[in-house]
């Protein structure tokens, strides 16, 4: 293992002495991007090194297929539980925050510069009337303080 960790930082000495952009995506992958082309290296455990060179062009082409097709399938996810909120907020089935409960779901979306899903919220009027009213008969029924 000592000896891949060393042919690893040869390697990636070489490419800072050369000036070559690369990144280390950990877990023995590294990727140079060398003019037209891109070299993968695949550092393994057994202390062998794979190393395939491809057109940039066409890698990143076939790359952002890829994650297009993620984005639509997370897409259609986000879709798919906006639509269930949607309907159980119809039928009077809501979800309310449990922080603030005069408020309730109305759908999810992602952030993508927080890379996290959000849900928002809308108030529920009735709610905060219903919630005020028990919290009246809570005070009006609770024993007063004899000082």
């Amino acid at each position: 293992m000592a000896d891949l960790l060393k042919q690893q930082e040869e390697f990636r000495n070489m490419l800072e002495k050369e000036c070559k952009p690369y990144e280390d995506l950990g877990n023995g992958l590294i990727i140079v991007v060398d003019g037209p082309v891109i070299n993968i290296r695949q550092y393994h455990s057994e202390g062998f090194c794979l190393s395939s060179w491809v057109n940039s062009k066409d890698f990143i082409k076939k790359i952002a297929g890829l994650l297009s097709d993620a984005n639509v399938s997370f897409a259609s996810l986000i879709e798919g539980f906006n639509a269930q909120i949607k309907a159980m907020n119809e039928n009077n089935l809501k979800v309310y925050d449990a922080d603030n409960p005069e408020y309730f779901i109305t759908g999810v979306e992602y952030s993508q510069d927080d890379d996290k899903l959000i849900f928002k919220t809308d108030e529920d009027p009735n709610e905060f009337n219903r919630l005020e009213e028990l919290r009246e008969k809570q005070n009006e029924s609770s024993p007063k303080n004899s000082s």
